[in-house]
């Protein structure tokens, strides 16, 4: 396998930074575009696992920072779900011109916000072959308070930011740009094939959420909950299940 630090441009004309895994050998390959959460970046643990072993299934493997994030252009204080999916539009623009991408198979997994992302991405692009979230809200709303309370929301508002908790700060238009967003309506309009992941002691998102989303997704979908497993499917067992229902699913929808 082949592995290349790569930088591109999203419509912002900022520069996002990522790693590609591309096989050693020729021909065409599906491809992956993986996207982190609110806080984390492309290096999380998390991210390098399904990074690497999506890269062992012969898939062409891209994970990447976000803009404010990690080694990538743009400042957090500016962050909302509109500029992400941008960002995806731009992942996905740079693998749809490799030679070696079958641009047919270009798959999206997203975790937790960057699940949010990918679902409305996905909404907006009938070229997605297929869509894998993990740990994923099915409100944004609910995402929004479960970071912050009342009156964090409305002071948030009122000063235009907020400051978090190491001192970054996010602007107002995170909240206004959320609540733009029904992913139950976005998701009804998704076509490709749906896996859907959660851990049953997820304590960020609560494991309901999965089966809301399963509930209103079109067929073909699946759902698969994992016993005992967190929020970041922290532990090796869970990882490896994840990981093990994940790569058997795509493999048979694409």
């Amino acid at each position: 396998m082949i592995t290349k630090r790569i930088e591109f441009e999203n419509k912002r004309k900022e520069i996002l930074s990522g790693f590609l895994r591309i096989p050693d050998e020729e021909g065409t390959f599906p491809a992956v575009i993986i996207c982190h959460t609110f806080h984390d970046n492309k290096d999380n643990e998390l991210m390098f696992s399904l990074w690497d072993e999506m890269s062992r299934a012969r898939f062409i493997a891209l994970r990447f920072d976000f803009s404010g994030r990690g080694e990538s252009q743009g400042d957090f204080k500016d962050l909302t779900i509109s500029r992400e999916v941008e960002d995806i539009q731009a992942a996905f623009e740079l693998l749809d011109r490799m030679e070696q991408v079958d641009s047919k198979k270009i798959c999206i997994i997203g975790h937790s916000m960057g699940a949010i992302d990918s679902i409305v991405y996905t909404s907006g692009n009938k070229r997605i072959k297929a869509l894998i979230t993990l740990a994923a809200r099915a409100d944004t709303k609910e995402f929004v308070d479960s970071y912050f309370d009342k009156y964090e929301q409305e002071e948030w508002r009122t000063k235009g930011y907020i400051q978090m908790s190491n001192f970054s700060e996010i602007s107002s238009d995170f909240l206004k740009d959320a609540e733009s967003y029904d992913l139950i309506e976005r998701l009804r309009m998704i076509k490709c094939p749906i896996l859907i992941i959660h851990g049953t002691d997820d304590t960020r998102v609560p494991f309901e959420d999965a089966k809301e989303l399963f509930n209103h997704a079109s067929e073909p979908k699946k759902l698969e909950l994992i016993e005992g497993a967190d929020h970041r499917f922290t532990a090796q067992a869970h990882r490896e299940e994840l990981i093990e229902i994940l790569i058997d699913w795509i493999l048979k929808v694409i």
